[in-house]
């Protein structure tokens, strides 16, 4: 009698199990919304969706800094990647790290950064330069290839690297 009233309990236990209901099986993950583009306007088909601006290696092509464009210094590979709220790099000598506030309507807040503390000849100025532009982001805007963060004094533009 024990032994039929256990198959039984495991039975209804069996019957009252996670079954999938058909209106859950469709996706319950939301797109996320991508940043808006210069203009202000909604992102177009071609814009990356936000997640895809993480876990990639961004590239400096160039930069803006008070009205003044730079050239990036030769064999210099100024490069960022953001995981999750966390912003890493190498600004072309030292590498460096800090808490990012990314904003689904493309708002951009980099927490103060700590980094190592080399000198490198010829790079010191591209460097305080990168770090004053990260550290004042407030903006950025992703597609395909392009990352661009911009500031109240300046932007960044990146891109992958082929």
């Amino acid at each position: 009698m024990r032994i039929v009233v256990t198959l039984v309990f495991f039975v209804l236990i069996a019957a009252c199990g996670n079954h999938p209901n058909p209106a859950q099986e469709q996706s319950t993950t939301a797109d996320v919304a991508p940043a808006p583009n210069e203009a202000g306007n909604a992102a177009t088909p071609d814009t990356v969706r936000f997640p895809d601006l993480e876990k990639k290696n961004w590239e400096l092509i160039s930069y803006e800094l008070d009205g003044e464009a730079f050239d990036i210094v030769r064999d210099s590979k100024v490069r960022i990647q953001f995981l999750g709220n966390q912003l890493s790099g190498n600004s072309g000598c030292n590498t460096f790290q800090a808490g990012v506030a990314i904003g689904q309507d493309g708002t951009l807040k980099v927490d103060p950064i700590a980094q190592t503390k080399m000198i490198c000849q010829g790079v010191m100025r591209q460097e305080n330069n990168i770090t004053a532009l990260l550290q004042q982001a407030q903006t950025y805007s992703v597609n395909r290839i392009f990352l661009e963060i911009g500031a109240a004094n300046g932007k960044m533009t990146f891109a992958l690297p082929q």
